[in-house]
């Protein structure tokens, strides 16, 4: 009895490594079918710019948040961010190249298209229509800015927004500090 349950043991960690590692065989195959691709690549690329974006913004926030950081942290923070900028720059150069060295291959290769001219033309004609729509609104809204500032003018008033009254605290008598004599 003691010699079967160790032999069943050994029996079904040879079965679990055996059925591992012909599954391990199936994905290294399809992984290796995925990989080579420029989705893949550019994917990956793209992932590392994110990953190194954010620790920028990171590094860049500190000072936002704690202003007692000494010249020396300030200098060293400094060049960490020029080295994450430059690693980001290089980044975006390398994911600039990967469709150019997929271009041999027939399934990666991009395709030209021919640009439409009428569609180009109504989208610039598009664009300067909001740019003048924008600058109507923008002129607009002056007009009615100079406005309210001459009747505010016209009525004396010297703040355009209202002023904020501090509340008089009815329970206790003093809005800061302690007052020795009161009594509970």
């Amino acid at each position: 009895m003691s010699e079967v349950v160790p032999n069943r043991l050994l029996e079904i960690m040879m079965t679990y490594y055996i059925d591992a590692d012909k599954r391990t065989i199936e994905m290294n195959r399809m992984r290796f079918m995925f990989e080579e691709s420029p989705y893949y690549e550019q994917g990956y690329v793209m992932g590392e710019i994110i990953e190194r974006y954010k620790k920028m913004v990171e590094h860049v926030k500190r000072p936002m948040e704690s202003k007692a950081d000494s010249v020396f942290a300030t200098l060293k923070r400094t060049e960490l961010i020029q080295k994450l900028y430059f690693e980001i720059f290089h980044l975006v150069n390398m994911a600039h190249e990967i469709p150019k060295k997929y271009s041999y291959m027939e399934e990666f290769r991009e395709m030209l298209t021919q640009v439409d001219l009428d569609e180009l033309l109504r989208h610039e004609q598009w664009i300067k229509d909001n740019e003048r729509q924008r600058k109507l609104n923008m002129k607009f809204e002056k007009k009615r800015m100079q406005q309210m500032r001459e009747l505010f003018l016209k009525a004396k008033i010297k703040s355009y927004s209202p002023v904020q009254q501090k509340k008089y605290n009815k329970w206790w008598p003093i809005d800061y500090g302690w007052e020795i004599d009161y009594y509970w």
